[in-house]
């Protein structure tokens, strides 16, 4: 069953997401909004059938390729050391995909304030990665993949027990100041949480290499 949760989640997920868009299909204007500008306005059309079934797409694609992803992986650096954080990082995208379909495709119809409920599906979702991000190993797919660390053990453990952290912090936060419609001040905090635990990889991986910090 652990080796199928991704399958049956996953498709599940996307069955319930096209499901949906047939039913809510016939009543959709025949242009539906597919990009909103920092303003929250649309400035990005399709017609009603592309926009419709672009998400959903995308979603089916997605999920067959990282299904396939932990065979890809390498025996040094495998996936299989975190089988279950990735599994369930992969549900939570899907998901996260799956609720922002309805909010893109009900904004035109019911007057949503678009830009305010994805992001603060954003930020949730940042949240819910970040706080699986300690529990993973070096893998060329997963977490904060900087030369340094995938170079050392030490940098990689303590860089994301501090994205973690920062993740989500930053994340819960966002998530209230969006729903509220500050979802300006919600990412910048989403892009400090992500950027800086690049910064701090490359200087602990200095600090460790000349013996300034202790590798116990």
């Amino acid at each position: 069953m652990i080796k199928n949760r991704v399958f049956v989640w996953g498709g599940l997920i996307i069955l319930a997401t096209v499901l949906y868009t047939i039913m809510v299909l016939p009543s959709l204007p025949s242009q539906i909004p597919t990009h909103w500008g920092i303003d929250g306005k649309p400035d990005r059309f399709n017609d009603r059938s592309t926009g419709a079934w672009f998400l959903p797409g995308i979603m089916a694609a997605l999920w067959l390729f990282l299904m396939a992803v932990p065979a890809m992986s390498t025996k040094t650096k495998s996936i299989a050391n975190f089988r279950e954080v990735w599994d369930l990082t992969v549900i939570y995208i899907l998901a996260f995909m799956a609720l922002i379909h309805p909010i893109t495709l009900s904004g035109p119809i019911n007057g949503l304030d678009v830009v305010r409920f994805i992001m603060a599906a954003v930020c949730l979702l940042f949240t819910l990665i970040g706080n699986m991000l300690g529990k993973t190993t070096p893998n060329y797919f997963m977490g904060i993949r900087t030369p340094w660390t995938l170079e050392s053990p030490v940098v990689w453990e303590r860089t994301h027990r501090l994205a973690a952290r920062l993740m989500v912090g930053g994340g819960a936060i966002g998530f209230v100041l969006s729903l509220f419609g500050f979802y300006w001040l919600g990412l910048p905090l989403v892009i400090v949480a992500t950027l800086w635990p690049v910064v701090y990889s490359y200087i602990l991986y200095k600090k460790l290499n000349i013996g300034d910090v202790s590798q116990s």
